[in-house]
């Protein structure tokens, strides 16, 4: 039997990272704005951790590209999978 577990596990992380990868998308759902990041970060280990980019603090600098695409992608809550999917 396969069992599919919805939704996603959280961690915290405190202390300095440097941001190595940060990508995603700012849509919306709800006509609400919505968005879905995901971010890796090094320590002064040179560990990386990554995953969802629920919150951040940006104590210094943080480059950002933001591409615009022509057109309206949403969101919507798909009950079947348990995942808020693209509306195209």
């Amino acid at each position: 039997m396969l069992l599919i577990r919805k939704g996603f596990d959280s961690n915290e992380f405190k202390g300095n990272f440097e941001i190595v990868s940060l990508t995603g998308t700012i849509n919306t759902m709800n006509n609400e704005f919505y968005t879905h990041i995901h971010m890796s970060a090094g320590n002064d280990k040179g560990e990386v951790f990554g995953g969802h980019l629920n919150r951040a603090i940006i104590s210094a600098t943080c480059e950002i590209i933001i591409n615009i695409i022509d057109g309206k992608v949403d969101r919507y809550f798909d009950e079947e999978i348990g995942l808020n999917l693209f509306k195209f």
